[in-house]
């Protein structure tokens, strides 16, 4: 994983820096694998699956990969550049958190009795 990780940030820094330079995943999986990578388009393959979980990496190490669902993927090159993919992130872990909410308390009115929501 660590070539790989390397791969990845010298492409984007190298290639996809700023977010006027995004790259769809497809296309991100072509230039890191080859274009067989790209050939299974759903969302969990192993190539995407990959791809995510090393872009989770990086960004935990330090790393300033942002996403859009409409742009792509970019190397932040400013403050700007990355903030709303940011925010975007964080709302979607609030909608996340809410929904995981409304779920345990729909269960407790069905069911009864109290259940643990697990974080």
């Amino acid at each position: 994983m660590d070539e790989l990780k390397a791969r990845l940030i010298w492409l984007m820094r190298g290639r996809h820096c700023g977010q006027g330079k995004a790259i769809k995943k497809r296309d991100l999986l072509v230039e890191l694998y080859g274009g067989y990578a790209a050939e299974d388009e759903s969302y969990n393959n192993a190539y995407d699956r990959t791809l995510r979980a090393t872009i989770e990496e990086i960004n935990q190490e330090g790393g300033l990969i942002c996403s859009s669902a409409s742009g792509g993927y970019w190397w932040a090159e400013s403050l700007d550049d990355g903030l709303e993919a940011a925010e975007r992130n964080m709302n979607r872990a609030l909608t996340q958190l809410e929904n995981a909410r409304r779920l345990e308390k729909n269960l407790k009115a069905e069911f009864g009795g109290q259940l643990m929501l697990k974080m």
